[in-house]
């Protein structure tokens, strides 16, 4: 890691603009980026007994970086999320789930490389297990951390096409070993977390003209896997200063392993990118 930071750093800046879409956004050199955040997700899964699960919250982040060079740029990303979830049927008590708390923080690197008229993008994180992963069984509330320590890679390609851009990014997330606390009748217990690890990749198009309009197709695989459609945005508001607001939506790739007859998530995220 610190070679590829220290060529990174000694890399000289030729080319006159980069290659970058709304998924590949760097600060440029002495720049300094702050993006503030919110959201809203929903989750509604039916399943096959006819019981049903609903789900919804919100997020706030919030993400600074410093444009070492115009090729790597360092910072920093921090959230706060709630959510609730209710289960209820024709044969079970409705029963709801509390999910909060501020998420791990990430430190990252990242950066945009010109390559035969192509921009590749890099990103290279870790998540320190700073916030304590519990599960309370008797009031039925989540922690936001999962308990482990996290590297997070990220690699992306944006080719140009006249006015538009034909990109595709690569999310990768390895989770370590780790501890989750369990509390029953007001007893806690910890419990051993195994090694997991996750994938998003994302085939996007986006128009460069058209206030940055993107449209991707999402495959993804956490602990299964989904697949769905995002559409963003991207336009200036006042100098430096750019809106990014952000639709998502994600399906199950096979229903039947939640034994669900409909499985639907949506998310919508609104950023504010400032440059200084």
């Amino acid at each position: 890691m610190k070679a590829l930071i220290f060529a990174l750093l000694i890399l000289p800046s030729l080319a006159l603009a980069k290659v970058e879409s709304n998924y590949t956004l760097t600060p440029n050199a002495g720049q300094h980026e702050v993006i503030p955040n919110v959201g809203l997700a929903v989750a509604i899964i039916e399943f096959e007994d006819n019981t049903k699960t609903e789900s919804a919250g919100r997020h706030i982040g919030l993400q600074y970086y410093y444009g070492v060079n115009d090729t790597l740029a360092i910072g920093a990303e921090i959230a706060h999320s709630k959510s609730v979830s209710e289960t209820r049927g024709p044969t079970i008590l409705a029963a709801t789930s509390t999910s909060k708390g501020f998420a791990d923080p990430i430190f990252r690197i990242k950066g945009n490389l010109e390559l035969d008229q192509l921009g590749l993008f890099y990103s290279a994180g870790y998540i320190p297990s700073v916030v304590e992963a519990k599960y309370n069984a008797d009031t039925n509330e989540y922690s936001q951390s999962n308990g482990q320590n996290s590297y997070v890679l990220q690699t992306g390609l944006a080719m140009p096409l006249s006015e538009h851009i034909l990109g595709a990014i690569l999310d990768y997330q390895k989770n370590l070993k780790g501890t989750e606390k369990y509390t029953l009748n007001g007893v806690t217990t910890d419990f051993d977390v195994e090694e997991s690890s996750s994938h998003i990749l994302k085939l996007y198009f986006e128009l460069e003209k058209q206030y940055h309009l993107t449209g991707a197709f999402i495959h993804q695989r956490e602990f299964d896997l989904f697949h769905g459609f995002e559409v963003s945005a991207r336009f200036e508001t006042a100098s430096k200063l750019e809106v990014i607001p952000q639709l998502t939506s994600l399906v199950p790739a096979h229903k039947e392993d939640f034994n669900a007859k409909d499985f639907n998530i949506f998310l919508i995220n609104v950023s504010l990118r400032y440059l200084f």
